[in-house]
């Protein structure tokens, strides 16, 4: 049939009105899926937003909780006020997060997400996550008020019962859960209305849109697969998200566990450190020198000071009213020498109880990086009981040296002793002699005034005198009596020398010549030398008085002396005497004193042991490994001296003493 003009054009008219009808559905149908895609993906991401919050609020838990226990533990005023405010920020946050959750305002994200399933978990039993948390904040913020450590107190447990128990994290765990199966039902059931939207519209249209708009539905196709791509990809993405939280919600009680573990084993080290201090006699102490604060200090402090150890708290420097005052000085001048290293000094306190007590400190310092504080840990000991088993063990060696060389000595004065004995002895019946030529030559004056003849009595005289032999007399006594006098010189000399070395020691030190010290003992060892070695002096004239403990010294070297001559005594295939040889002399800001023999040598393997106590090489009965331990503690404890030796095998050994010439006045 043939269309009429006038029905043509109302056809034309007609498609162009549908065409136009179906471009404005078209634009309407791309609106309506437009907006449910918005919606959908405003949706899920407001659900993931709730989830995510959710999740936090567990990590808030555990933070809190941890936060809790360190308070309630931690001793410091300033440490315990930091924490102290942020646990209550903790709480605070926590507690307002909740509140948008569970009681949001009309028309906000989480009010359209507030399902009745959401709302039973945070208000209804069994699970009431509002009853749950409002409970547990409390205790934490009760716990953040506390004035001091409480590691017991009833709101501390509560915090402690309720993370250990997992409930609170269990309902925090539950809410996120119904958040999540919320947005997945949503966002199941939206993306199936627009589905059903798009394929009711599509078919209503399909016609016109085939005819006329076939472009636009091949774009509307397009793009109706790029948005199910699009949601599809949304949804991949939540569940990514969901389980990145869920392995960051493992993660972090993983983390929790371990710091749980960290916490219960720090704990266990503290209580048994606790222990060990309270059972040493030893003061263990740490204290930061850069702020004057002392920071631990153990009880043993109590028993030597004799004095309740929270006064240092108040006020870190009352042990030093205890300090002697002779004292005070050195241990200002000992601890000023930190910035080196540690350091180790001796000094002594006055108790309350009247005693004076020596206290021997090792301090040392301790880095703690760039920035910190400089900390300092000191060891105190009481030695005053070593100290005095120290003097009577050196008074002791003196005593068993003098009984040792009694006999030398003995042998010493008897050899002078016996020629002076001698010489007197002749000098006598030589004077027996002669009395009676002397009492006739005295009569002679008597009978001079009697008138008798004296030329007579002159003859007889004279030959009388031939008969007795006088004329080696005037050449034999002067000799006898030069003898006699050497021998008494000698035998003071003896004497003197074992007076000096004997004399009782003293506990303060004076001005010694050290020249005439090492003389006197020389002289009082002879006998132990010099029937093995010859001692060479070389005393330096311009030796100035050292400041010294005398007697202490003269044991020292009577020690070296001794041992060099039964070194060299003992060298094997000797066949003469050996040489032993004293120096002193001024090395700045040393006075040194050397005493070298020729002996065998130390072997290299003993030499890190010479200076132990009790060590010897020599045999029973001969030596007691005394002797060196004591002269290393004379010269470098008391003296504040070196003692060193150098040796080689065969070439003998040299050992070292150096005193300071400006002693410490300690």
């Amino acid at each position: 049939m043939i269309r009429q003009p006038g029905t043509t054009q109302a056809f034309i008219a007609a498609m162009i009105r549908r065409a136009m009808l179906g471009f404005v559905l078209l634009i309407g149908l791309e609106f309506a899926i437009f907006e449910l895609v918005a919606l959908d993906t405003r949706y899920i991401e407001a659900t993931a937003s709730l989830v995510n919050q959710s999740a936090a609020q567990r990590v808030r838990s555990e933070r809190i909780a941890l936060m809790a226990e360190q308070l309630a533990l931690r001793e410091d005023p300033a440490s315990r006020s930091n924490l102290a405010r942020m646990l209550e920020d903790a709480v605070s946050e926590m507690r307002d997060t909740h509140e948008r959750l569970s009681r949001p305002a009309a028309g906000s994200p989480a009010a359209r997400h507030l399902t009745p399933r959401v709302v039973s978990v945070y208000r209804d039993d069994p699970w009431n996550l509002d009853a749950e948390l409002a409970s547990y904040l409390e205790a934490a913020e009760a716990v953040s008020r506390q004035s001091g450590p409480m590691p017991d107190s009833p709101e501390l447990l509560r915090v402690r019962t309720t993370y250990e128990s997992g409930v609170l994290a269990s309902l925090l765990d539950l809410a996120v859960h119904e958040y999540e199966k919320d947005s997945a039902a949503r966002s199941g059931r939206l993306h199936r209305i627009s589905r059903g939207a798009l394929a009711t519209t599509l078919a209503v249209i399909i016609g016109l849109a085939l005819l006329v708009f076939r472009p636009f539905v091949v774009r509307v196709r397009g793009e109706v697969e790029d948005l199910e791509t699009l949601s599809e990809a949304l949804e991949e993405r939540v569940a990514d998200r969901s389980r990145e939280l869920n392995e960051r919600a493992n993660e972090l009680a993983r983390i929790n566990e371990e710091l749980g573990q960290s916490m219960t084993a720090l704990q266990a080290s503290e209580e048994r450190f606790q222990q060990i201090a309270a059972n040493i006699d030893e003061i263990f102490w740490l204290a930061d020198s850069d702020q004057g604060r002392l920071l631990y200090v153990s009880p043993a402090y109590e028993t030597i000071f004799q004095q309740d150890r929270s006064i240092l708290q108040r006020n870190p420097l009352a042990w030093w009213d205890w300090v002697h005052p002779d004292d005070r000085d050195y241990v200002d001048e000992m601890y000023s020498r930190l910035g080196e290293g540690a350091v180790d000094y001796d000094y002594r306190i006055d108790r309350p109880d009247g005693q004076i007590r020596w206290l021997r400190n090792r301090v040392v310092p301790v880095s703690e990086g760039p920035g910190a504080g400089r900390l300092v840990v000191g060891i105190t000991q009481d030695v005053t009981e070593a100290e005095q088993l120290q003097s009577q063990l050196v008074e002791a060696q003196k005593l068993e040296s003098i009984g040792q060389l009694a006999a030398g000595i003995a042998h010493e004065i008897n050899t002078p002793a016996q020629f002076v004995a001698d010489n007197v002895k002749f000098l006598g019946q030589s004077f027996e002699e002669m009395r009676p030529l002397l009492e006739r030559i005295m009569g002679l004056g008597k009978l001079h005034l009697e008138g008798v003849a004296l030329a007579t009595e002159l003859e007889k005289l004279r030959g009388e005198s031939e008969e007795a032999e006088l004329d080696f007399l005037p050449e034999e006594m002067p000799g006898a009596i030069a003898q006699s006098e050497d021998g008494i010189r000698r035998i003071s000399e003896i004497v003197r020398a074992m007076k000096e070395f004997s004399h009782p020691g003293t506990t303060d030190k004076t001005a010694v010549d050290l020249n005439a010290a090492i003389q006197s003992t020389v002289t009082v060892a002879r006998n132990e030398w010099k029937y093995v070695a010859s001692v060479e002096l070389e005393l330096a004239d311009d030796l100035p008085l050292v400041i010294c403990l005398p007697g202490e010294l003269n044991q020292v070297v009577l020690n070296m002396l001794v041992n060099a001559a039964h070194a060299i005594e003992e060298t094997p295939g000797r066949s003469g005497k050996g040489r032993i040889t004293l120096r002193t002399r001024v090395a700045a800001p040393w006075v040194e004193i050397e005493v070298e023999d020729d002996g065998p040598g130390i072997p290299e393997e003993i030499r890190s042991k010479v200076f132990d106590p009790f060590f010897t090489t020599k045999e029973v009965g001969k030596g007691t490994g005394q002797g060196l331990a004591i002269a290393r503690s004379v010269i470098v404890d008391k003296h504040q001296g070196e003692l060193t030796f150098r040796s080689a095998p065969g070439d003998g050994t040299t050992f070292l003493i150096r005193i300071p010439l400006e002693p410490s006045d300690h």
